[in-house]
């Protein structure tokens, strides 16, 4: 499948406008060489602001100091309580591979063994995503348990309306170009 690259941004329309996004359509289509191509039609969802996240490293960091450990662990920890991740069954020599390499991509992208398998010498790897690769819902979460877990010391943070005003601007409709 080839990856069309004439368009710098997504198409993005509801059923209500479709017809007037067809001329951007037949552009892109215009510009394709000879062969088979695929379009592939999925939600939209807005990512999520810098404000949140901005939100949630200033709380990690108050959780932080107000546990005495490096709010990179913090953030590893809220990373694993929201749960973004697939699972792999992996032959256990490599293992130590895999974790180095998935820790490439950033400080939140884990990788931890969860078990044995019923095959022998391998095991379950939970992979988790950073923060990075969330999508509104996802940030919603993880900006909503650290929240938990800072109400839960005495931490002060936004009053529920601030945080979903917060939220609110991520929109979930799709935005007109």
């Amino acid at each position: 499948m080839k990856v069309i690259t004439t368009i710098s941004e997504p198409i993005c329309f509801t059923k209500e406008n479709f017809l007037s996004k067809l001329p951007l359509v037949l552009k892109a289509v215009e510009a394709l060489g000879k062969g088979a191509y695929e379009i592939i039609i999925k939600e939209h969802r807005q990512k999520r602001s810098l404000n949140a996240n901005a939100y949630a490293w200033e709380l990690m960091g108050r959780l932080a100091e107000n546990q005495g450990i490096e709010k990179e662990e913090v953030y590893r920890h809220h990373v694993r309580a929201v749960g973004v991740y697939r699972q792999v069954e992996i032959n256990e020599e490599a293992e130590d591979t895999l974790k180095h390499s998935w820790g490439l991509n950033g400080i939140g992208w884990i990788a931890e063994r969860v078990d044995y398998t019923q095959h022998e010498g391998f095991v379950l790897v939970n992979l988790y995503y950073g923060s990075s690769t969330y999508n509104t819902k996802q940030m919603s979460r993880l900006i909503d348990n650290i929240v938990q877990d800072c109400e839960a010391v005495g931490i002060p943070t936004k009053t529920p309306n601030e945080i979903a005003k917060l939220k609110a601007l991520w929109g979930e409709a799709p935005k007109e170009p």
